[in-house]
C-alpha cells in the first residue's frame, strides 16, 4: 500500500483531534477521510467539507457527541446507490475555532464476519468511483493511504481513472458517468484509456437514463454548467454519447424525436463553417471564458443557454431552402425553447431557472433584429426582455458568442460585432434616459388603480390590462410622457371605457 503525508490547517487539526477522541470513546476501531478532502488537500486546494469513515461505530452516536463539540446541527442523508456496504450517512454542520462553517458526513464502514479493517477498507477503496477519490487519510498515523496502488500516481499524473477499470463500480451508480464528466472539467485530467471505454457503454447509459432519479443528474449537469470550464465535461458526454441520450429521454416518444437530425449535423449554409455540435459548444466556451466572474447560477443559465440555443435546428421539418444562402431554420428559436422546456422539467432544475433558460434561448435571435431599430423598438425589446424576467445583456452576451462560433475569419464577425457592441451602447443610453426621467423602462406611469381613477371606473376587468398596455407602448414612444398627460390620451383612446352614466 503506498501512503504519503499532507498539512492540515489549524482548524482541521482541531478537527481530526476531536474524531480520534469521539471515536476513542466510543471503542471504535479509529476513523479514516476519505474522498475530496484527501484528493483537495494534495492538490493544494482548501475545501469546508469533509467524508468521515467511521470504522465500526453508529454514525448517529457520533454525529450526537461531534454536534456537541461543533455547536452545529446535523440531519441524516440516505445512502446512495452504490453505498452498499454504507449505513445512512449523517451530516453534521459545526463551526471550527475560527468561526468558520464546516461540514463533516458521517458514514460507518462495518467489517463482516472474519473480515479484517484492512480488507474493508480495500474493498471500500475498490468500489469507488475514481482511484483519486478512494484516497484515506489516516489522523492517527498522520499518513494518506492509496490502497488502489494507483491514486497518488494517478493524482500526480492528473488521471481519471476508474479502480481496477470494474465496470460493476459504473453500473452500481451510472450517475458516475457524469461525474466522470464533471471531474474532467474541474480539474482538467485526462479519462483513463479503458475508464473511456466504459463512458462508452450503451447499456451502462441506458441503466444511466431508466433508473437514476432525473432530478440527481440535473443537480450533476448543474455543477458542470456552473464551472467556467463546463464545456470540456459537454464535449466529453457527447463523445461517448451519454448527453445526447439524457436529451432524447427528456423529449419523450413521439414525432419530434422520430424527426431529429444527428446533432453532428452539417448547418448547411453560408452562415456557419463549422457542423451544429461545434458551433453550439464552441458557443458554450465562448460563455465559460467570458462570465468565469458571474455566480454559480447565472453561469450555469448562460452556459446552458450557449449549448442549447440551436438544438431546435435538429428537427428536420423546420428545414428549409434560400437561393443564395443554403439551409434555413424558420423559427427554430421556439423549438429550441420547447425541446430545453422538456429538458428542464425532466431534470426537476426548478421553475425559475427553467423560465429563465427557456426565455434566454427563444431571445437569442432578437439582436439581430434590431440592428436599423429606431428607440422606440429597443424600448420595446428592453420592455419585453423585462416583462420575461430575462436579463437584456445576457441575450446579449448569448448573441455574441453566437457569432464568434460560426467559424467564420476575424473580417468577416468583425462589422458583425462592432454593430452589437453600438446597439448595446444605445440600449445602455436608453435605460440612462429613462433612470434620470424617474421611469424605469417597462414601469408605466400610471398604475392599474390609477388608471381606475382617471376613467371614473371601479370596476376591475380585462379592460384596465389593455389600457396599461396601450400606456407602456406610448411610452416606448415618448418617454418623456408625465402622468397628466397619459391620463388625457388614455381617455380620449378609450372613451367607452369612462364610467356609465347614471
Amino acid at each position: 500500500m503506498k501512503t504519503c503525508s499532507l498539512s492540515p490547517s489549524h482548524d482541521e487539526q482541531w478537527l481530526l483531534q476531536t474524531l480520534q477522541e469521539i471515536g476513542t470513546s466510543l471503542g471504535g476501531h479509529g476513523v479514516r477521510i476519505a474522498g475530496g478532502w484527501v484528493r483537495d488537500h494534495l492538490r493544494g486546494i482548501v475545501t469546508s467539507d469533509m467524508d468521515v469513515l467511521l470504522l465500526n461505530m453508529d454514525a448517529e452516536a457520533f454525529a450526537e457527541r461531534l454536534q456537541q463539540r461543533g455547536y452545529g446541527s446535523r440531519h441524516i442523508i440516505e445512502p446512495k446507490p452504490a453505498q452498499a456496504r454504507m449505513a445512512r450517512t449523517v451530516r453534521v454542520c459545526l463551526s471550527l475555532p475560527s468561526g468558520e462553517r464546516f461540514e463533516v458526513d458521517l458514514g460507518t464502514l462495518a467489517t463482516g464476519d472474519g473480515e479484517s479493517l484492512d480488507e474493508a477498507l480495500r474493498q471500500d477503496a475498490a468500489g469507488r468511483d475514481l482511484t483519486i477519490n478512494a484516497l484515506f487519510y489516516d489522523p492517527a498515523t498522520a499518513t494518506v493511504e492509496d490502497r488502489t496502488g494507483q491514486g497518488l500516481d494517478d493524482l500526480r499524473r492528473g488521471l481519471l481513472r476508474v479502480p481496477g477499470a470494474r465496470r460493476c463500480n459504473l453500473w452500481d451508480d451510472p450517475l458516475r458517468l457524469l461525474r466522470i464528466a464533471r471531474f474532467h472539467a474541474t480539474t482538467g485530467f485526462a479519462v483513463e484509456a479503458q475508464t473511456r471505454c466504459l463512458m462508452d457503454d450503451r447499456q451502462l447509459q441506458q441503466r444511466l437514463v431508466r433508473c437514476t432519479s432525473p432530478e440527481r443528474i440535473g443537480q450533476e449537469l448543474l455543477a458542470m454548467w456552473s464551472h467556467p470550464r463546463g464545456s470540456r465535461a459537454m464535449e466529453l458526454l457527447h463523445d461517448c454519447g451519454v448527453l445526447d441520450a439524457l436529451l432524447l429521454a427528456s423529449q419523450g416518444e413521439g414525432e419530434l424525436v422520430e424527426q431529429l437530425a444527428s446533432w453532428d449535423m452539417d448547418q448547411g449554409n453560408g452562415h456557419h463553417a463549422l457542423n451544429l455540435w461545434q458551433h453550439s459548444i464552441a458557443a458554450m466556451a465562448c460563455m465559460g471564458g467570458q462570465q468565469a466572474d458571474a455566480d454559480r447560477q447565472t453561469l450555469a443559465l448562460l452556459q446552458a443557454a450557449a449549448l442549447l440555443h440551436d438544438v431546435g435546428k435538429r428537427y428536420r421539418p423546420l428545414w428549409g431552402e434560400k437561393e443564395g444562402v443554403g439551409r434555413t431554420y424558420h423559427a427554430h428559436e421556439h423549438t429550441s425553447a420547447h425541446m430545453v422546456q422538456s429538458l428542464c422539467i425532466w431534470l426537476c432544475l426548478g421553475r425559475r431557472f427553467c423560465e429563465s433558460l427557456c426565455a434566454l434561448v427563444r431571445a437569442h435571435m432578437l439582436p439581430s433584429g434590431l440592428k436599423d431599430a429606431k428607440d422606440p423598438a429597443l424600448r420595446r425589446f428592453l420592455r419585453r426582455m423585462a416583462e420575461e424576467g430575462v436579463q437584456w445583456r445576457s441575450v446579449f452576451a448569448l448573441s455574441h458568442c453566437d457569432i464568434l462560433a460560426k467559424g467564420q475569419a476575424d473580417e468577416q464577425l468583425a462589422p458583425v460585432l462592432s454593430q452589437l457592441a453600438s446597439l448595446e451602447q444605445r440600449l445602455e443610453g436608453l435605460e440612462a434616459q429613462a433612470a434620470s426621467l424617474g421611469t424605469p423602462i417597462g414601469r408605466p406611469v400610471l398604475n392599474g388603480r390609477q388608471i381606475m381613477e382617471v376613467f371614473g371606473n371601479s370596476t376591475a376587468g380585462p379592460w384596465v390590462g389593455e389600457v396599461l398596455q396601450a400606456l407602456l407602448e406610448m411610452q416606448d414612444t415618448e418617454p418623456a410622457m408625465d402622468s397628466a398627460e397619459a391620463a388625457r390620451r388614455l381617455r380620449a383612446l378609450f372613451p367607452a371605457y369612462g364610467a356609465p352614466e347614471r
